[in-house]
């Protein structure tokens, strides 16, 4: 690669147009440039050719036809100074004032993980159970990753500007994550986890299945920072497992799309599609998504609802609903009934165990399909009590008359007979799917799939004290139990976070990892406590379990007594 300045424009060529740049040879003769680089990274971490992608297009190619001899001897005569400025198109120019940089940087930078920080997708790796990924042998940081985040720990620019890191991530393998966050380091002595902890604390990490808008959302209400005060890098764009053009289109971050990892061509882009936006005035601005490209316009969706007034928060009551067919209309005061569909329940509440006449809070919005007025999100008021049947005739009702229909949770083993037998005293889950159940009996289904990791629980109750022999007993179900069958009862406490419980309680986060079985970074972000427990005195084998909470119907005579709880 030559290049050369030629009446103060700078041109280049390529003599080894085959190959690729990192196999380009670098001739010892020839004097290279120094081209403007990005503000905050190191010279020592560039390479000797810089500028983004999109600038490097744009550099006139003026000297193509010499031969390369001649290249070299106009090289020699030329004398550059010392720096010289890339030409850059207009939607990538950076503002040169300080205080201008610094009102365009983005307060919170949230980072999804698998094949944006790190590579290969942890779901990928094939480790024994017991074994966790270590850092730099089983997965590698993208390089420009390293840069990145160290730039965010050690620059001026972004400490000034109060400038946080979050993670997001869909990932199940949500242990392993947490331990390579705690391995990888971004500068000496400070990991991913240092620097997301140190600046936002631990309620910035969204390591959980299911949206990445429900993770925006927690994020937001944790960290007290708005959309747009957002960037987003993610390797998914859209579809089913799209994140970034949900994202943007439905809450308004400038979403940046890494499918190969964050490089610092899409960093750059980023940030310069966040200060454009900015800059701008326009909240429409940030409802984008930025790639390879260049920067697409994203549908505003809800957000823009609620610009317009749209939207709105309205108590209700469950007029009819449709168990079959998973839709119903919610009455609601001063108005007319609302639509809804079972996708808009939330906080436990599903198409088994809504009922009518429940009390509900809903938020009213537009169906996407129709234009008609509809319950975009359906959440109880207050707790879920059980259904009881009864019937003056059993021919009236498939269920029968002595039978009680309960919520139900599914534990792997050994924590369902853990559980059970009053070791475990404490479910955490990565939602608050137990908060409606507050103070009511759920039963216990034992999942027929063990828990992968065998030591961490063994751990925990051997500094409780428990022998090996008690361990195995207490881990044991009893004979008339089987895996996939409803086991036991229990009666559950308030939810609250995780972190929280451990403030309240004497004993702090050892107290709370006893009463979970685990470790810290291996429990849930919800933490519900276990009033009491017990085995059904005839327990439901061949029983299929259900996500989340789902509603069973139970004998009553295969409940305990008041005194067996």
């Amino acid at each position: 690669m030559i290049i050369a300045c030629t009446n103060g424009a700078v041109t280049r060529s390529c003599p080894f147009p085959s190959l690729g740049r990192a196999e380009r040879p670098q001739q010892g003769g020839h004097r290279h440039v120094a081209l403007t680089r990005s503000p905050g990274f190191p010279a020592a971490r560039r390479p000797w050719v810089t500028g983004t992608p999109r600038a490097r297009r744009n550099i006139v190619t003026s000297m193509v036809s010499k031969s390369l001899q001649q290249q070299m001897q106009d090289l020699e005569v030329a004398q550059p100074p010392a720096e010289v400025m890339v030409p850059q198109p207009e939607d990538l120019r950076r503002t040169t004032d300080p205080a201008q940089q610094a009102q365009a940087l983005p307060k919170l930078i949230v980072l999804d993980l698998d094949n944006t920080v790190w590579t290969p997708e942890l779901y990928q790796l094939r480790l024994p159970r017991s074994n966790s990924p270590k850092a730099n042998r089983d997965v590698s940081l993208f390089p420009a990753a390293v840069d990145i985040l160290a730039e965010i720990a050690e620059g001026e620019k972004w400490e000034a500007n109060g400038t946080r890191v979050a993670i997001a991530s869909r990932t199940h393998k949500t242990g392993w994550a947490m331990s390579l966050l705690q391995q990888f380091e971004v500068i000496p002595g400070m990991t991913i986890h240092g620097l997301v902890c140190g600046r936002g604390g631990p309620n910035l990490i969204e390591i959980q299945t299911g949206s990445k808008i429900e993770h925006f959302k927690r994020l937001r209400q944790n960290s007290g920072i708005e959309y747009s005060d957002m960037i987003f890098f993610d390797d998914a764009l859209g579809g089913r497992w799209g994140n970034c053009e949900p994202v943007a289109r439905e809450l308004g971050v400038i979403s940046a799309h890494c499918p190969n990892g964050l490089t610092e061509g899409i960093w750059e882009d980023g940030l310069a599609a966040f200060a454009d936006a900015k800059a701008s005035g326009d909240p429409d601005r940030f409802h984008a998504v930025v790639s390879e490209n260049g920067v697409r316009p994203m549908r505003a969706g809800n957000a823009q609802n609620k610009a317009q007034g749209n939207s709105r928060q309205l108590a209700g009551t469950v007029k009819m609903w449709n168990e079959q067919k998973g839709f119903g209309f919610i009455a609601v005061e001063g108005g007319d009934d609302l639509f809804t569909h079972r996708s808009a329940l939330r906080g436990g509440l599903t198409s088994d165990t809504i009922a009518l006449g429940m009390p509900v809070q809903v938020q009213e919005g537009t169906d996407k399909k129709t234009g008609r007025r509809c319950a975009t999100s359906v959440e109880l008021v207050g707790s879920l009590p059980p259904r009881k049947w009864s019937t003056s005739s059993p021919a009236e009702s498939a269920a029968p008359v002595d039978a009680v229909e309960l919520p139900c949770l599914s534990l792997c083993q050994p924590f369902a007979a853990l559980l059970l037998n009053g070791v475990k005293t404490i479910e955490t889950r990565n939602q608050d799917i137990l908060q409606p159940f507050a103070g009511q009996e759920v039963l216990i289904h034992v999942g027929r799939r063990a828990w992968p990791d065998d030591i961490g629980w063994r751990n925990q109750m051997a500094a409780a004290g428990y022998s090996a022999q008690e361990m195995e007993e207490l881990a044991a179900l009893p004979s008339s139990v089987r895996k996939g069958g409803v086991a036991g009862v229990v009666k559950l406490g308030e939810t609250v976070t995780s972190a929280s419980l451990a403030k309240s309680v004497s004993g702090g986060w050892p107290q709370v990892e006893q009463g979970v079985l685990a470790s810290k970074e291996d429990m849930g972000r919800f933490a519900t406590p276990v009033e009491s427990a017990a085995w059904l005195v005839e327990p439901l084998n061949n029983c299929k379990g259900r996500p989340a909470v789902w509603s069973q119907l139970l004998s009553l005579r295969a409940l305990p007594s008041v005194e067996d709880k």
